[in-house]
């Protein structure tokens, strides 16, 4: 490992159909050029000839609080760097971007989930239908950011994960109140989905065995005492 390598790991795993993506080769020399430890993997499956999931997760040597102290002294939230650790996502924004324009095929290539992994804690952010995640980045960070204190305080407990954004349930069928978009068969209605649903409602997961989760609502900038389910959650409640 050479020193200008960023000090964190990247994870990059997608399916993809009867068609492989272009420029592979390149967009992991270019991780492997900039990251200590990268990761890109794919895995053909019964998807046509689409691109079906692409999921990135970075592993970074500061912790949440840290980030957080960052941004709200200036940082942009591409570039961060705390004594000599630092957590800088802009060369896989700008690889990802080489990446993706190198498709032949338009529209083939998409985040649906970035996952970050602190020292302390963790932020799982979905893509939104008709929304463009990598876009929002910026303002989710910020939101972070101008809202941990407030989800910290608000809690008691130690923050394990952030999840970013979390919906509310009204239907009768319901199955959790509060939850995280389902990849298949979902009963919201979507086309009603937009941007701003990124900072309505996040959850919260905790250490303690006690609190397992909890919902912050962002506008208000409060914890709700109540818990969500993640995907797996919610089909585990339905069986």
């Amino acid at each position: 490992m050479t020193n200008d390598k960023i000090p964190a790991a990247i994870s990059v795993d997608w399916w993809y159909g009867e068609t492989k993506l272009d420029g592979v080769t390149e967009f992991k020399s270019e991780l492997q050029d900039n990251y200590a430890v990268s990761v890109v993997r794919d895995r053909r499956g019964p998807l046509g000839g689409g691109l079906y999931q692409l999921a990135v997760e970075f592993l970074s040597r500061l912790s949440l609080g840290e980030i957080v102290r960052i941004l709200l002294e200036g940082a942009t939230y591409d570039l961060l760097k705390s004594g000599t650790d630092s957590f800088f996502i802009r060369p896989f924004l700008e690889a990802y971007n080489r990446f993706k324009s190198r498709q032949k095929q338009e529209g083939r290539v998409g985040i649906d989930r970035i996952r970050l992994v602190f020292q302390d804690s963790a932020i799982t952010m979905e893509r939104l239908p008709h929304t463009d995640l990598l876009a929002e980045l910026g303002g989710i960070f910020r939101a972070v950011a101008e809202n941990f204190e407030y989800i910290t305080h608000g809690s008691g407990s130690q923050l394990f994960e952030l999840y970013i954004p979390i919906f509310e349930d009204t239907s009768d069928q319901r199955v959790c109140k509060y939850r995280t978009l389902l990849s298949v068969d979902e009963t919201l209605d979507v086309s009603r989905i937009s941007r701003v649903d990124y900072f309505k409602f996040w959850g919260l997961q905790y250490y303690s065995d006690g609190s397992p989760s909890r919902v912050y609502d962002v506008e208000h900038r409060g914890v709700i005492e109540e818990s969500f389910c993640t995907e797996s959650e919610y089909w585990t409640s339905k069986m």
